[in-house]
C-alpha cells in the first residue's frame, strides 16, 4: 500500500503527513492514533510499548479483517496498474 492510499483510509491524512510520521520528522497526533485502531484493530499499547499483540483481539480473526486484507490487495493491484499505464505513455 503507497503512502497517499493508507492516508486516505485514514481519511484526512496526504502522502506527505505519511511521511513525515514514517521518517520520524514529526509525531502523529492522537487522531492519527485513533483511526489507526478503528481502521485497522490497531492495539495502541502495542504500537507504543512493543507488548502484547499487534492487533486487538477482536480483529484478529475477523470476517471484517479478511475482507479488508482482500480490498487491499485490490488497490495494490489497481495502484501497481497505475504505475505500469503511467509508465508506457
Amino acid at each position: 500500500m503507497d503512502q497517499e492510499l493508507f492516508g486516505r483510509l485514514l481519511q484526512g491524512y496526504n502522502r506527505g503527513q505519511i511521511a513525515r510520521y514514517e521518517t520520524e520528522q514529526a509525531e502523529p497526533p492522537i487522531d492519527f492514533w485513533l483511526k489507526m485502531m478503528r481502521t485497522f484493530g490497531l492495539n495502541i499499547s502495542w504500537a507504543f510499548t512493543g507488548k502484547g499483540k499487534p492487533y486487538v483481539t477482536e480483529f484478529q480473526h475477523c470476517e471484517e479483517r479478511e475482507r479488508f486484507e482482500q480490498w487491499i490487495a485490490l488497490a495494490d493491484e489497481k495502484t501497481q496498474l497505475l504505475r505500469e499505464l503511467r509508465g508506457k505513455e
